[in-house]
């Protein structure tokens, strides 16, 4: 009896579930919302500390290695600067034809940046933070 309760209680709810995804507008957004960008370009942007940027500067080493064509921007700190230019050099000793990483400074440290600083609190240093920190400024 239990046990037929609690079937009939699921079937139910799989049942409203699957009507209720049917009513709804699906969330995607529409594509003349979506902004396109230049083809073949990436933007990385990073904190100076090591942690969290070693990913970000060995992907973009690798691009630039195996993926000549593509344009890298990084736009970081004043103590990234020279890491990047040895980066670029010894991408271009692997493969002459790789381009130079554009280098974009940024005006001061990260550890200033009040969204930062909370991210740091919660122990959570996350990208997604570092880049609304950025655009806010």
């Amino acid at each position: 009896m239990v046990r037929g309760l609690i079937f009939a209680g699921s079937v139910t709810i799989a049942v409203l579930a699957l009507l209720v995804s049917q009513w709804t507008p699906p969330s995607a957004p529409r594509l003349e919302n979506i902004r396109q960008g230049r083809n073949n370009t990436v933007l990385f942007l990073s904190c100076n500390e090591h942690g969290l940027s070693n990913v970000h500067v060995a992907t973009a080493y690798a691009l630039l290695e195996r993926h000549p064509e593509v344009e890298v921007h990084y736009a970081s700190f004043p103590p990234m600067g020279r890491k990047l230019g040895r980066v670029s050099d010894r991408a271009r000793q692997i493969n002459p034809s790789a381009r130079s990483i554009v280098y974009h400074e940024l005006p001061e440290d990260c550890h200033s940046w009040p969204v930062y600083t909370r991210a740091e609190k919660a122990q959570s240093t996350s990208f997604t933070l570092l880049v609304s920190a950025v655009l806010i400024q």
